[in-house]
């Protein structure tokens, strides 16, 4: 039998899950975790996201809190953008994953999270949303 159409238009209740996750959760080291475990980012475009090493990253989930306040802004802003799209239940994480890591011709051919290491979070979060809700950023 096939899927009815209520079936189909579910939202995405592992995206719900991790977008009320993120946004329950504080500490940055924690959110690096949830981006990587849960979200499935490569600890490399973690990296990209917050202007930092590959390394660093990987000090973040062993535990380290070495990291400057601009870093820890920049896992929290990449976790609102994360958030700002589950939210919407009709994405899926792996769908925004690979959004995430994906050139646009918006910023200018940077992936979304090179923009946001570059300071642009807040025009990544509204293409997030755009994206998540299946409409064009103007």
């Amino acid at each position: 039998m096939g899927a009815t159409k209520d079936q189909t238009r579910a939202p995405d209740r592992e995206g719900v899950q991790l977008a009320r996750a993120l946004h329950l959760e504080r500490n940055p080291i924690r959110v690096a975790h949830l981006l990587v475990e849960d979200l499935g980012l490569e600890q490399r475009q973690l990296a990209e996201a917050c202007g930092v090493s590959e390394a660093s990253v990987s000090e973040w989930l062993k535990g380290s809190e070495d990291r400057t306040p601009h870093q820890r802004d920049r896992i929290l802003e990449l976790a609102y953008v994360v958030i700002s799209a589950l939210a919407t239940g009709s994405i899926t994480p792996n769908r925004l994953r690979a959004w995430l890591s994906s050139p646009m011709d918006f910023f200018l051919e940077d992936a979304p999270m090179a923009a946001i290491a570059k300071g642009n979070f807040n025009a990544v979060a509204e293409a997030a949303r755009d994206f998540a809700s299946g409409r064009l950023p103007v």
